[in-house]
């Protein structure tokens, strides 16, 4: 910090957020921008006497994930309806992770867009951080745009780079500058999965040493229970 104070308060320009079309059905050129650990938590449903999605407390918490999809193709349009070339669209979904072995969750299936068969990866999540692949667009029944399927791009496809740097948080070794750049929202979701309290994330929130936790007598593993995931109705897609 400057020692001379400023005399007055800079004034930041204020830029208009203009309402974006929803993307159109079809399939488009994506990179995957964000890989975003939201923690664990038990899953939402959606209650139909309340209208709204609660936490279903009946089943097993689960760790749930977010990928960003960057299109590389559609960009954000201004007042008049010009295209920003350097403000691609975004969407994103969020989804539990369940074992590879699990072939209906909708994990498995996307990560065998970008790494069949955990050949290349190995089932590191990070790592298909700005890889390329080809997102379908479907629509809810409200109208929304939401990621119906993801899938490797076509042979001989060039997919354009990424326009925005990779944001990748992983709570297991939480990076504070990445956390501080995600929208308050998507702080207070992650804050609210249900290993925070003694996690290394809330130690570095707290300014606080990391603690080592001591590691508890294991216990027999009970087999996953994987649901088939129905998310007509899931408004996870925060932007």
């Amino acid at each position: 910090m400057a020692l001379q104070s400023a005399l007055k308060t800079e004034k930041k320009a204020m830029v208009k957020r203009v309402a974006q079309e929803e993307l159109p059905i079809d399939n488009y050129p994506c990179r995957v921008a964000q890989v975003i650990d939201l923690g664990l938590h038990h899953k939402d449903v959606w209650d139909g006497v309340q209208n709204k999605f609660v936490k279903d407390m009946s089943k097993a918490p689960v760790n749930m994930l977010m990928l960003t999809y960057e299109f590389t193709t559609e960009f954000v349009k201004d007042e008049a309806g010009n295209e920003l070339e350097d403000k691609p669209r975004w969407l994103s979904e969020e989804f539990p992770v369940y074992p590879l072995d699990s072939e209906l969750a909708t994990s498995t299936k996307r990560y065998a867009a970008f790494d069949p068969g955990a050949a290349k990866f190995g089932g590191d999540w990070g790592k298909i951080a700005g890889e390329p692949c080809s997102v379908s667009i479907t629509h809810k029944k409200s109208g929304k745009a939401k990621v119906g399927n993801v899938a490797k791009p076509m042979k001989g496809m060039v997919v354009p780079a990424l326009k925005n740097p990779i944001k990748l948080f992983d709570l297991a070794d939480p990076d504070l500058d990445v956390f501080n750049s995600l929208p308050e929202w998507l702080q207070d979701k992650i804050k609210s999965n249900l290993e925070f309290e003694g996690s290394p994330l809330q130690a570095i929130l707290a300014g606080g040493v990391q603690k080592v936790k001591q590691d508890k007598p294991k216990q027999e593993e009970k087999p996953v229970e994987v649901p088939v995931e129905d998310t007509e109705d899931n408004d996870d897609a925060p932007w």
